[in-house]
């Protein structure tokens, strides 16, 4: 059987937001921007099923 080929391409974009965790500049003398390392960040594992 000679069946062509298909490539699929997709882009996921996943947003969370938590309102316990939103920064509060109040709290923290104003600070209003914090740069943390990518790799400090916790990431969630993400598993896609067809």
């Amino acid at each position: 059987m000679n069946l062509p080929e298909f490539y699929f391409m997709t882009e996921i974009n996943l947003e969370w937001n938590d309102e316990r965790l939103r920064w509060k500049p109040e709290d923290y003398n104003g600070l209003e921007k914090v740069r943390i390392p990518c790799e400090k960040i916790w990431l969630p594992d993400i598993v896609l099923y067809n």
